[in-house]
């Protein structure tokens, strides 16, 4: 993946970890738990695809990321 996007995945999943803990923080009496599913996995999805554009790794001697 090209690496040009990974300020925008990181921004992305920051802002919506920011999100869930405002979330979570104003609901603290009654939190759904639907609703920080619903956050935290796009959110975990944006970080993942960070997690993509970095470069492999030379010193694994690995082709790919994983």
């Amino acid at each position: 993946m090209s690496s040009k996007f990974r300020p925008l995945y990181l921004i992305t999943g920051a802002l919506g970890l920011f999100s869930l803990l405002f979330y979570v923080l104003s609901n603290v009496e009654d939190i759904d738990l639907m609703a920080v599913i619903a956050i935290a996995v796009p959110d975990m999805f944006f970080f993942y695809l960070a997690y993509l554009t970095y470069p492999p790794d030379i010193a694994t001697n690995r082709p790919d990321n994983y």
